[in-house]
This record gives C-alpha cells, structure tokens and sequence, in this order.
C-alpha cells in the first residue's frame, strides 16, 4: 500500500507540471499565430484576447502552486509512510520499543536511594522491553557457546557498564570490530542493575563508524 501511494502521489505532480507545461506550449502558439497574421506593424491584442491570456496565466499561477503544495505533501507523506513502516515492522516483530529517554543511566539511576526489591519494581516495566544504543565499543568477548558479549565504554555512559548480548548469525560481523569503534544497536533489555546494564537478542542497525583520531 505504501508504495502504491507514492506512485499516486508521483503521477499527481507529473501532471500539475504537465500541466504548466501546456499553459506555456499554449501561450506561446498563441502568440506566434496571432504574429503571422499580423506580419507588419505592432500586434494588436482585442479585449478578448486579454481575457484569454489572463485566464492561462491565473491557470498556470494555480498549477504552479499546486505542484508546489504537491511536492511538499509528498515528502511530508514519505516521512510519515517511512515513520509507519519501521513501527509496523517493530510490531510485526513483537518488538515493543522503550522511548529515547530511557537509557542505560536512567534505568541505573532507578536504584540510587532504592534498596534492591524497591529498585527491581521500577524497572521491571523495562525489561523485556526493546532499547536503540549508540556508542563506541570497549571490548568484544569470546564466543560462549552461540552467544558474543559485547562492552561498551563505560565513559560514554557516565561510568554505567552496558553489555549487548548477540547471537550467532552477527559473530563474523562482530570478529571486524576494533576497539572504539561506534556502533548502533537494538537489543532486549535483559537484565539491570546499579551501575550495570545488559541488553540481548541483539542486532546491528548500521555500519560501525571508527573513532574520530586525535592528532
């Protein structure tokens, strides 16, 4: 459905430029018959005529504007269709994603002033649940068993340990890393605690970026 609509949308703004198009070809023919038949002197425009060339120009005027319009509501449309898809694709999936404001310091700060059994309800509502991660690696383990255990510097996360826990299929990807590389993942969280986060399930959402070298 979604590509169907972008090909609606696409033929809607050919035609309005289509359109403008044929306001031009017109006025132009017009032009040039209304020339030859009057070869000498200057060319006389009848009232009628006026009318007529202020009519294609108001026509041409709201074509214009309408492919205009047309084009922003086909990007608006896009990012909207984009939007859409990546939520119907997480839901698809069973994926029940947290917002961008629950981070690994958040769900650690869930346990200062909090004895361990207060702090676990507070996030138990999060585990389980899907977390998008950026940052750049400390250091990947040695497979155990299917699974590759994944370190984040704890320097980006304001000295919180985030480990992300993938399955077989990433392991040849995650052999090509290097320290410091930055990485963009998703993972289920898994398990929490003060100072400690651990996702699983993980995958990578994009090429590692390498680490911005200092002079």
């Amino acid at each position: 459905m979604p590509h169907a609509r972008g090909s609606f949308l696409d033929l809607n703004k050919a035609a309005a430029w289509a359109n403008i198009g044929n306001f031009l070809l017109a006025v132009y023919l017009l032009y040039s018959q209304h020339a030859r038949s009057e070869p000498t002197g200057m060319t006389s425009i009848t009232s009628p005529m006026w009318i007529f060339l202020a009519g294609l120009l108001l026509a041409g005027g709201l074509h214009f504007a309408a492919a205009r319009v047309q084009t922003h509501s086909i990007s608006r449309n896009q990012e909207i269709s984009n939007s859409l898809n990546e939520e119907a694709e997480g839901q698809e999936k069973g994926r029940i994603f947290v917002g961008d404001d629950i981070t690994p310091q958040y769900l650690a700060s869930l346990y200062k002033g909090q004895t361990e059994m207060q702090a676990q309800r507070l996030v138990d509502i999060y585990v389980g649940k899907w977390m998008k991660i950026r940052g750049p690696i400390s250091n990947v383990m040695t497979p155990t068993g299917d699974i590759v255990a994944v370190h984040l510097k704890r320097d980006a996360f304001n000295e919180i340990a985030v480990a992300l826990k993938f399955s077989k299929p990433w392991h040849e990807r995650l052999a090509l890393l290097r320290q410091g590389n930055i990485i963009t993942a998703v993972g289920k969280i898994d398990y929490t605690e003060a100072g400690f986060v651990m996702l699983e399930d993980c995958e990578l959402v994009d090429q590692p970026n390498s680490p911005i070298q200092s002079n």
